[in-house]
């Protein structure tokens, strides 16, 4: 009998050791929460760790964002929208909505991206260029005096204009 108490209280110490192991090694349920003011209030979202370490911006729980993907600490990633690849969020830019933003494109300034648009390639959105609905670059960049064209860069082929998409702001002559 004493053998089968000691036994017992063996696999006692052996199931506790393993549960309180189990428990220190999930995350604390004190999920972190971020205020996106899109009007839904504070929701579960982490800071992104960008591909150096460093401390990026928020992503929503309900967004993805790449571990090859580069968030700058201010700017944010919320509803169901997607930054994959080496995409680069910067400066105070939004993505939201069920937009992608994908390959190597960069979304810089107060620009945001939302709805169902897509940014690929190599585009570069900037200034405060407003991407939305159904859009993919180059057709639906906006600033705030309205539609803008899409120039290449001098270096480039004629056939990859389409890659490069500028917002000029007030002090940019191009």
């Amino acid at each position: 009998m004493r053998n089968r108490k000691t036994t017992l209280a063996y696999f006692a110490i052996i199931f506790l050791s393993v549960f309180l192991i189990i428990q220190l090694a999930l995350p604390s349920g004190n999920t972190e929460t971020f205020d996106f003011n899109d009007g839904n209030g504070p929701v579960p979202a982490a800071r992104h760790i960008n591909p150096d370490g460093s401390t990026g911006g928020w992503v929503a729980e309900t967004a993805t964002a790449s571990t090859t993907a580069i968030i700058g600490r201010n700017a944010v990633v919320f509803g169901n929208a997607n930054v994959s690849g080496n995409a680069r969020i910067f400066e105070q830019a939004r993505i939201h909505g069920r937009a992608t933003v994908t390959d190597n494109a960069w979304v810089t300034g107060t620009a945001q991206v939302y709805d169902n648009a897509m940014i690929a390639g190599d585009a570069w959105i900037g200034g405060a260029a407003l991407i939305s609905d159904n859009q993919k670059i180059p057709t639906g960049a906006y600033d705030e005096n309205g539609p803008i064209e899409v120039r290449k860069l001098p270096t480039e082929p004629a056939q990859q204009a389409w890659h490069y998409v500028w917002v000029p702001g007030p002090n940019h002559n191009q």
